[in-house]
């Protein structure tokens, strides 16, 4: 129950220039700064780094890279859009 009130009910506001957007709910996310963040993260975030190797993360973000010769673009492309698919289908789990 505790987790469920720490990640329910959040939004977001953007201040630009002295002007406040209006508050938009978050549908996913971690606040920043708390201390429970980074351990969340990481429980949340294992299962697509041991599912898809091509899949690196760095502090509280994630990129999909791949390594290839410039005459294998095709494939490295079509590698890449299975990777990001398998991530998609991961997240609707």
């Amino acid at each position: 129950m505790l987790l469920d009130d720490y990640l329910q009910g959040r939004t977001l506001r953007v201040v630009v220039n002295g002007w406040t957007s209006s508050p938009t709910s978050i549908g996913a996310s971690l606040s920043q700064g708390s201390v429970l963040s980074p351990v969340l993260w990481n429980v949340y975030i294992d299962d697509l780094l041991r599912q898809l190797p091509a899949v690196k993360a760095y502090a509280d973000d994630c990129t999909v890279s791949l390594s290839y010769c410039g005459q294998d673009t095709q494939r490295a492309v079509a590698n890449i859009n299975r990777q990001l698919k398998a991530a998609e289908e991961l997240g609707r789990a």
